[in-house]
């Protein structure tokens, strides 16, 4: 979901922009590669770290992109 989710943030940012400024969001992927990192080498009660920073890393990237928009 997470992938799919930057897929279609980048393809939108792509098809709707007129400046390179959209994609600031990208510093917001490293984030995601922990989170996703922590995931998979993870099992069970183990995971519970890991939802804090994916919230922090969707709040981030929702307000990057709003702020993005705006200009």
């Amino acid at each position: 979901l997470i992938v799919a989710g930057w897929l279609l943030l980048g393809t939108y940012m792509f098809l709707s922009g007129e400046s390179w400024f959209r994609f600031i969001f990208v510093v917001t992927l490293p984030l995601y590669a922990v989170h996703l990192s922590g995931v998979w080498h993870r099992e069970s009660k183990d995971l519970d770290p890991m939802l804090p920073l994916l919230v922090m890393s969707t709040f981030l990237t929702c307000l990057i992109t709003g702020i993005a928009l705006l200009f």
